[in-house]
């Protein structure tokens, strides 16, 4: 335990018998959410028109879960991180330094011998602070068929997994044509012009693969920005591509056991329908 969280330069286990539980570090390694961009919706043509000539990231709310030993220094801990707003964070198991404000703190969740559990919810005001792309690299997945901008995910390290076909393929919804219900005339009347669709959500399930903890940040901060750059992205599957705009994403499981292993899932705003590639 020792040396994986510095707050201001404070070994968090040493200094105060606390320390990240397992599984706790899935809001901290999702992506933040882009902020919602202006959009039209025209009632006569199919999906949305969307601004994205500057998208932006939004600040991050996530929340990291901890335990503390029965002779651990819990008070000590809430005294360093509630004496300003903002401090430096090393998260040194994984790789990342960030400066983060705390919102709040959970009540203890239940004891198990000589522990107590709670929650930190954090803030990231700086998603991709001071970030430079650095092109992705990976030989960890072989899989073929999923591309973004002409991309294949496997240059992320990513593999696309079972549900991803079925909720790029499921159909878009039917935008309503002016319908008239009068109150005292059975039914209504539909006008028949023709049939428009909605743009949809879609959901990509991930699995991203890194030798080290280096290669994950390469490719992972790789994979976010390029979802994330001005005007829409592309979504390639069988034969149709799709154009769409990045929207927020989670992580499921981190497992740092031999290979880096990120299970992940990217929410993905399909604003028209798949035309042929």
């Amino acid at each position: 335990m020792i040396a994986t969280l510095y707050i201001d330069g404070h070994d968090v286990f040493v200094d105060y018998g606390i320390f990240i539980t397992e599984g706790g570090y899935n809001g901290l390694l999702s992506f933040p959410s882009l902020k919602e961009p202006d959009k039209t919706d025209w009632a006569e043509r199919d999906g949305i028109e969307v601004d994205l000539l500057n998208p932006v990231l939004d600040a991050k709310k996530f929340s990291v879960s901890f335990a503390v030993k029965s002779n651990g220094d819990f008070n000590g801990l809430m005294a360093l991180i509630f004496n300003q707003a903002y401090h430096t964070f090393n998260f040194a198991e994984v790789g990342l330094i960030k400066s983060l404000r705390v919102v709040s703190c959970s009540d203890f969740k239940g004891t198990n011998n000589s522990l107590r559990f709670f929650s930190l919810e954090f803030s990231d005001d700086f998603p991709l602070s001071a970030y430079s792309y650095q092109v992705p690299v990976s030989t960890q997945i072989s899989q073929r068929g999923y591309e973004l901008d002409s991309n294949d995910f496997s240059k992320y390290g990513v593999a696309i997994l079972e549900g991803s076909d079925a909720e790029i393929l499921k159909p878009n919804a039917v935008k309503p044509n002016l319908t008239v219900n009068v109150k005292y005339v059975s039914g209504q009347t539909y006008s028949n012009d023709g049939v428009v669709f909605q743009s949809k959500d879609v959901k990509l399930k991930c699995l991203l693969l890194a030798t080290n903890i280096s290669e994950f940040w390469r490719n992972y901060n790789a994979l976010l920005f390029d979802l994330s750059k001005s005007g829409l992205r592309t979504i390639y599957y069988s034969g149709l591509g799709y154009k769409c705009h990045y929207k927020s994403s989670s992580v499921s499981r981190f497992d740092m056991k031999g290979r880096i292993w990120c299970e992940f899932e990217i929410s993905l705003v399909f604003t028209k329908l798949g035309v042929q590639r």
